[in-house]
């Protein structure tokens, strides 16, 4: 059964060790949940204030303790928007892009219990990530899916607001999928979500890049700057492997950005070099037929997604599931 995001509570942390902080204040209060929306506190919950986009969490901070809150942490300087709090308030710079650490911390790291698959790219992340989970499904695992279309398990739907949600969210996600024996996971992460911190204290074992175009320069300013937040993903602590598209010309810089010890494998609809790749493609009416050559030997690929570009996304998801611990021909066949 499907165990929604807003249901899933951890049992109680005393606040010095959530925080990894000894000598805090209030070092051994219980906390019992963990909450960045003031109007959603109940009692017990440590009140997460941030700055925001559109809002100022330390603006807040009074509205969420008067809702229960058990203690507050916020990020510095905090003068200005406080006076004494009749509970423990503890500032800590940069608190934003420590919420990831401090929520994977608090539900026990659940993605170190899962087989975590990251897709980022201008295109192809929804498609991708979507292949790879039902591939999973197909193969006998229970796969999430957390992206643009919300977090799905088992072809059922919760709804979440961006591609990828706010770090509490993601982590009581992930918990509460891990209770619910799934295997797989397989996120769309955005650039907006890497400069955010959004997936700090995910552990993704496989991140797959698929390709780089004009977009979100409204928000990122610079194609350079676009990419360099792409490339945060290859360079995370904790990642394995890396599956590159050879054909995008971006594609030199992340595999540059993989860290020591990470396994890049390339794939390409047109280059011979890649380390999966294809021949013999024909495309007909009902989608494509071709025979995929990778590290693992070679088989029969067939997909109703037409174009090269499906094909490339096909490619990408099976070098995933393969290195999920999958037999080829049994993620060829499935």
């Amino acid at each position: 059964m499907m165990v929604a995001a807003s249901q899933g509570r951890a049992p109680a942390m005393p606040l010095a060790e959530l925080l990894g902080m000894p000598g805090c204040a209030g070092a051994a209060t219980p906390i019992s949940g963990l909450q960045a929306d003031s109007r959603a506190v109940v009692p017990g919950d440590l009140f997460l204030a941030v700055p925001g986009e559109a809002h100022d969490g330390r603006q807040f901070i009074e509205q969420a303790v008067a809702s229960g809150a058990a203690a507050v942490a916020a990020e510095a300087p905090v003068g200005g928007f406080v006076d004494a709090l009749p509970v423990p308030l503890v500032e800590i710079p940069e608190l934003r892009q420590e919420m990831g650490e401090l929520a994977a911390r608090f539900f026990g790291y659940p993605s170190r219990r899962l087989h975590m698959v990251g897709v980022t790219g201008t295109n192809g992340k929804t498609t991708v990530s979507r292949l790879v989970a039902q591939l999973g499904r197909r193969l006998g695992q229970r796969c999430g899916v957390i992206g643009t279309l919300g977090a799905t398990l088992d072809d059922g739907v919760l709804a979440t607001s961006n591609t990828t949600p706010d770090p509490i969210s993601l982590q009581r996600q992930l918990a509460a999928w891990v209770e619910s024996g799934v295997g797989l996971v397989s996120m769309e992460v955005s650039s907006h979500a890497l400069v955010q911190g959004r997936v700090n204290g995910v552990e993704f074992e496989t991140a797959i890049y698929t390709n780089l175009s004009h977009d979100h320069l409204d928000y990122h300013g610079t194609m350079d700057a676009y990419g360099r937040a792409k490339l945060q993903l290859f360079a995370a602590e904790g990642l394995h492997c890396a599956v590159v598209n050879l054909d995008d010309e971006f594609s030199p810089r992340v595999m540059a950005a993989a860290g020591e010890g990470v396994r890049v494998l390339t794939y390409s609809v047109r280059q011979a070099t890649a380390d999966v790749r294809v021949d013999e493609v024909h495309f007909h009416g009902a989608g494509v037929r071709a025979r995929l050559l990778t590290p693992w030997g070679s088989g029969a690929l067939a997909s109703p997604l037409p174009g090269d570009f499906n094909l490339a996304n096909v490619m990408a998801a099976v070098t995933a599931v393969v290195l999920s611990g999958q037999e080829l021909a049994a993620v060829l066949a499935a």
